[in-house]
């Protein structure tokens, strides 16, 4: 097994590294996105934030059952069609009266990836639909669009940019979507641009970011919609990160990062609810011989809401990232982060999630997979009386039969203990899948 480079080298070199991740569209910012982003602690584009674990059990390159691609110039097409079978015993995350159902979920994705020795740029098209047998209400259609690249100016100095558009649907485990007959639709567009220099011990990285959401009206249990123009917002975010590289394998960096949310509208759920904060953290990036590796941060964090009658937010900031690698068959995950983010809960301001996962990933055969995966979330809704707590396990296998064939199968259980009655669950699903890649 070989070492991971430090994310003080140059930056190029890791980009590169990345490309070879399958099933990954493109990763055009690299460490320094990853890094802003835990900082942030948000959901961020796919086709940006991938950890290089290059030598784990999951991304390792495989070459006799790694996918080849098409050539077309000088780019490489990936397509991908992936068909599962599902079955969820809990549809509407619901107390009581679970509702169960049969639903097949269909992900066609296109994606387009340059192969020159300097710079990048790919494109990513990718659909995915979900057919209920029993609730016609559930069957929907997402979709995004995504293109994303780098710009290598000198060794360690690069120039970054993506953008991303995504229509979903918000997810029925959401604290903010009550009383609703079908999910609510929901457009996020993305745009981020970043700048790494970097081409010795000490480094400089700055992001740039905005995000834009709005929300569908929702269809209502009993007739009629609710309007969610109040929900509409504009996100926006800066990261500056100093990097020291100590010693080979292992460095030091201090980030700032400052975000603010302004929403379109300054009546009903949104009144009042505009805020901006900012985190300063001081963390590490380690290669702990060839077993161990990871990032680890801490510091301070504070969200000040616009209107006096909600509660700031202010505390310990933290987040952690490690892999361990007992043997070359083995890699175990953890994660860790505190992540503050909008909520329209009535009385609240924030949702101040504070998670930790653990997972386990196990090289049975060259070909077999096997995955177990835990997780734990804490979310308190500030200024209000409610807190969810949310215990999610999983176990799963994947079976590369080939380099265009994929067959893999999966259990979950997720449960929700709220403060409050009436909002907490418990959900299991089974998946079985097949992937087709060319």
């Amino acid at each position: 097994m070989t070492a991971r480079p430090s994310i003080f080298r140059p930056f190029h070199s890791r980009a590169l590294h990345a490309l070879c991740l399958i099933g990954t569209l493109l990763v055009s910012l690299g460490y320094f996105a990853a890094a802003a982003n835990a900082q942030t602690g948000r959901i961020t584009p796919e086709i940006i934030d991938i950890s290089p674990d290059d030598d784990s059990v999951i991304n390792r390159a495989r070459p006799d059952y790694d996918p080849q691609g098409i050539p077309a110039g000088g780019f490489r097409l990936f397509p991908t069609l992936s068909i599962s079978g599902i079955y969820d015993d809990n549809v509407f995350r619901t107390t009581s009266n679970a509702g169960s159902d049969y639903y097949m979920e269909v992900v066609p994705q296109i994606d387009l990836r340059s192969q020159w020795s300097r710079n990048f740029l790919g494109l990513k098209l990718a659909a995915k639909h979900d057919h209920y047998a029993r609730f016609a209400s559930e069957t929907r259609t997402e979709w995004t669009a995504a293109a994303a690249g780098r710009l290598d100016i000198l060794t360690g100095t690069a120039l970054s940019g993506s953008a991303q558009h995504k229509a979903t649907f918000e997810e029925r485990n959401s604290p903010d979507q009550v009383n609703a007959a079908e999910p609510t639709p929901i457009q996020e567009t993305q745009a981020r641009l970043a700048f790494s220099y970097n081409p010795y011990r000490i480094g400089v990285r700055l992001s740039a970011e905005y995000d834009r959401i709005t929300f569908d009206s929702t269809k209502l249990v009993g007739g009629g919609f609710l309007d969610n123009e109040d929900r509409d917002r504009d996100e926006y975010f800066a990261t500056l990160t100093a990097l020291y590289e100590a010693s080979p394998g292992y460095g030091l960096f201090l980030r700032s990062a400052y975000e603010k949310r302004v929403y379109d509208l300054q009546t009903g759920r949104a009144f009042g609810r505009d805020s901006q904060g900012y985190r300063v953290d001081a963390g590490v990036d380690f290669l702990l011989s060839r077993l161990i590796r990871g990032e680890a941060y801490a510091g301070y964090l504070r969200q000040d809401v616009e209107n006096p009658a909600f509660a700031d937010l202010s505390g310990i900031d933290y987040g952690a990232a490690l892999r361990w690698f007992p043997t070359e068959l083995i890699t175990v995950r953890l994660d860790a982060a505190r992540t503050p983010g909008a909520t329209t809960i009535a009385g609240a301001s924030l949702a101040d999630h504070k998670s930790v996962s653990l997972g386990i990933d196990y090289e049975f055969r060259r070909n077999v997979i096997l995955q177990a995966d835990a997780g734990y979330d804490n979310t308190n809704f500030e200024g209000a009386p409610r807190r969810d707590q949310t215990f999610s396990t999983a176990l799963g296998v994947r079976y590369l039969l080939n380099p265009t064939l994929t067959a893999s199968a999966k259990f979950t259980h997720e449960s929700r203990d709220s403060t409050l009655s009436g909002f907490g669950y418990g959900d299991n699903t089974i998946s079985l899948g097949v992937s087709v890649h060319l």
